[in-house]
């Protein structure tokens, strides 16, 4: 099953740009040790707002710790960890399972600049409920002009059990679109209409590519 590892970083005041070139240098180094696709980006909404992501796609949960080993083994974190002062501090690494794919994976030089991500913690006994209704909210998303969204559940780095569903979009332009091509779907008027819930929102914030 494809694993996706977020690792998520703080930047030090008043040293943003060479805290995105570190991030982006990481972005080579995962693409170099075979990742199956690897995205940097800068959070534009929400809690971390500012903070920097690097999102890495392995094959399962074995090539995502031989990318692991290999990162923690190259000469870029040997000198990234002899440095007193480095520009952005790593502060956590989540790793979860793709469930559902609602479009083909992206390609690594594809044009894309924005990506939504909604976190939710399921309820006791709705995990799988919760799963299925976001799976479903993928597919409404590329259908109103995502380039792709999936869903994934955390097995590690979240308090608890966590499943998140991004959608990622060529411009803000083609974001508004599915936004209005959502809001007339039947979906939208279920969840507004519904007073039942399967989780608490954990997170809902926006990406930027950098």
């Amino acid at each position: 099953m494809p694993v996706l590892s977020t690792l998520i970083f703080k930047a030090v005041n008043g040293r943003a740009k060479a805290a995105t070139a570190q991030v982006k240098e990481m972005e080579q180094l995962a693409s170099d040790l075979g990742a199956r696709n690897q995205v940097a980006a800068r959070v534009l909404t929400g809690e971390g707002v500012g903070g920097l992501q690097l999102r890495i796609f392995a094959d399962d949960v074995v090539h995502a710790g031989e990318i692991s080993a290999g990162m923690y083994g190259s000469e870029f974190y040997s000198r990234l960890s002899e440095d007193i002062n480095p520009p952005a501090e790593m502060v956590n690494v989540i790793r979860s399972n793709v469930l559902h794919l609602a479009a083909p994976r992206i390609e690594p030089d594809e044009e894309l600049s924005l990506m939504t991500v909604l976190g939710i913690q399921p309820h006791p006994g709705k995990a799988d409920e919760l799963e299925s209704r976001l799976g479903e909210w993928a597919d409404l998303w590329v259908e109103g002009g995502a380039r792709t969204s999936f869903v994934t559940s955390s097995f590690s780095g979240t308090p608890g059990p966590a499943v998140f569903v991004t959608s990622v979009y060529k411009d803000w332009a083609a974001w508004s679109g599915a936004l209005e091509h959502s809001r007339k779907s039947a979906l939208w008027r279920t969840l507004r209409e519904s007073s039942a819930t399967s989780g608490t929102i954990m997170g809902n914030f926006q990406l930027g590519r950098v």
